[in-house]
Protein backbone atom coordinates (compact mmCIF):
# COMPACT_ATOMS: atom_id res chain seq x y z
CA UNK A 1 0.00 0.00 0.00
CA UNK A 2 3.01 2.42 0.47
CA UNK A 3 4.61 1.46 -2.76
CA UNK A 4 1.26 2.57 -4.58
CA UNK A 5 0.80 5.68 -2.78
CA UNK A 6 4.26 6.40 -3.52
CA UNK A 7 3.52 5.98 -7.19
CA UNK A 8 1.06 7.88 -6.98
CA UNK A 9 2.24 10.86 -5.38
CA UNK A 10 5.37 10.48 -7.83
CA UNK A 11 2.95 10.33 -11.08
CA UNK A 12 1.33 13.89 -9.60
CA UNK A 13 4.34 15.44 -8.83
CA UNK A 14 5.80 14.47 -12.28
CA UNK A 15 2.06 16.52 -13.73
CA UNK A 16 2.74 19.57 -11.26
CA UNK A 17 6.52 20.19 -12.28
CA UNK A 18 6.33 20.93 -15.97
CA UNK A 19 8.36 18.58 -17.87
CA UNK A 20 12.25 19.31 -18.84
CA UNK A 21 13.36 20.90 -21.98
CA UNK A 22 16.69 18.77 -23.06
CA UNK A 23 20.07 20.67 -24.63
CA UNK A 24 18.75 19.27 -27.90
CA UNK A 25 15.08 20.69 -27.93
CA UNK A 26 12.91 18.04 -26.60
CA UNK A 27 10.97 17.70 -24.22
CA UNK A 28 11.08 14.82 -20.98
CA UNK A 29 9.72 14.11 -17.81
CA UNK A 30 11.25 14.75 -14.70
CA UNK A 31 13.05 11.73 -12.93
CA UNK A 32 12.68 10.54 -9.79
CA UNK A 33 15.61 12.18 -8.33
CA UNK A 34 15.00 15.58 -9.59
CA UNK A 35 11.86 14.86 -8.13
CA UNK A 36 13.16 13.98 -5.04
CA UNK A 37 15.20 17.37 -5.37
CA UNK A 38 12.58 19.40 -5.81
CA UNK A 39 10.33 18.07 -2.44
CA UNK A 40 13.74 17.75 -0.68
CA UNK A 41 13.10 14.42 0.76
CA UNK A 42 9.59 14.97 1.81
CA UNK A 43 6.88 12.26 0.80
CA UNK A 44 3.53 11.91 1.36
CA UNK A 45 4.27 8.90 3.91
CA UNK A 46 6.59 11.27 6.03
CA UNK A 47 3.71 13.76 5.78
CA UNK A 48 0.72 10.87 7.12
CA UNK A 49 2.97 9.92 10.05
CA UNK A 50 3.56 13.08 11.39
CA UNK A 51 -0.48 14.01 11.50
CA UNK A 52 -0.72 10.74 13.24
CA UNK A 53 1.46 11.88 15.46
CA UNK A 54 0.02 15.00 15.64
CA UNK A 55 -3.36 13.58 16.69
CA UNK A 56 -2.29 11.44 19.23
CA UNK A 57 -0.51 14.23 20.67
CA UNK A 58 -3.57 16.34 20.85
CA UNK A 59 -5.92 12.70 21.81
CA UNK A 60 -2.85 12.60 24.82
CA UNK A 61 -3.80 16.14 25.89
CA UNK A 62 -7.16 15.17 26.40
CA UNK A 63 -9.15 15.23 29.63
CA UNK A 64 -8.69 11.26 31.22
CA UNK A 65 -12.84 11.63 31.11
CA UNK A 66 -13.16 12.79 27.79
CA UNK A 67 -14.97 9.37 25.59
CA UNK A 68 -11.75 9.89 23.22
CA UNK A 69 -9.98 8.92 25.96
CA UNK A 70 -12.01 6.18 26.92
CA UNK A 71 -12.53 4.38 23.48
CA UNK A 72 -8.37 4.49 23.59
CA UNK A 73 -8.58 2.90 26.78
CA UNK A 74 -11.32 0.38 25.97
CA UNK A 75 -10.24 -3.45 25.30
CA UNK A 76 -12.40 -4.82 23.15
CA UNK A 77 -14.31 -8.40 23.52
CA UNK A 78 -14.14 -9.35 20.12
CA UNK A 79 -14.78 -8.13 16.35
CA UNK A 80 -18.24 -8.47 16.50
CA UNK A 81 -17.79 -5.67 19.81
CA UNK A 82 -15.68 -3.55 17.98
CA UNK A 83 -18.12 -3.49 14.90
CA UNK A 84 -21.28 -2.67 17.50
CA UNK A 85 -19.62 -0.17 19.06
CA UNK A 86 -18.79 1.67 15.97
CA UNK A 87 -22.17 1.30 14.57
CA UNK A 88 -23.38 2.92 17.67
CA UNK A 89 -20.91 5.84 17.53
CA UNK A 90 -22.22 6.40 14.25
CA UNK A 91 -25.54 6.60 15.12
CA UNK A 92 -24.24 8.35 17.72
CA UNK A 93 -23.12 10.88 15.60
CA UNK A 94 -26.22 11.16 13.11
CA UNK A 95 -28.95 11.99 15.89
CA UNK A 96 -26.18 14.56 17.38
CA UNK A 97 -25.87 15.92 13.70
CA UNK A 98 -29.62 16.37 12.69
CA UNK A 99 -30.16 17.40 16.59
CA UNK A 100 -27.92 20.68 15.84
CA UNK A 101 -29.24 21.86 12.27
CA UNK A 102 -31.39 24.67 12.16
CA UNK A 103 -34.42 22.79 10.68
CA UNK A 104 -34.06 20.24 13.59
CA UNK A 105 -37.69 19.08 13.63
CA UNK A 106 -38.71 19.19 9.78
CA UNK A 107 -38.92 16.23 7.57
CA UNK A 108 -38.37 13.61 10.40
CA UNK A 109 -41.00 10.64 10.71
CA UNK A 110 -42.30 9.63 14.20
CA UNK A 111 -43.86 6.46 14.44
CA UNK A 112 -46.85 5.82 16.38
CA UNK A 113 -47.10 2.85 18.13
CA UNK A 114 -50.21 3.35 20.60
CA UNK A 115 -52.17 1.74 18.30
CA UNK A 116 -52.46 -1.82 17.15
CA UNK A 117 -51.11 -0.80 13.69
CA UNK A 118 -48.31 1.47 12.95
CA UNK A 119 -49.19 3.90 10.91
CA UNK A 120 -46.08 7.08 10.25
CA UNK A 121 -46.85 11.24 10.69
CA UNK A 122 -44.91 13.70 9.05
CA UNK A 123 -43.79 16.04 12.16
CA UNK A 124 -44.70 19.80 11.47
Amino acid sequence: MVNKLMIFERKIMRKMYDPTRTEDGYWRIKTKQEINDILKGQNIIGFIKKQKLNWLGHVERMAGDNIVQRIKRWKPMSKRTIIIIIIIIIIIIIIISVALRPNAGHGLLILDVSRSHTTTHHSR
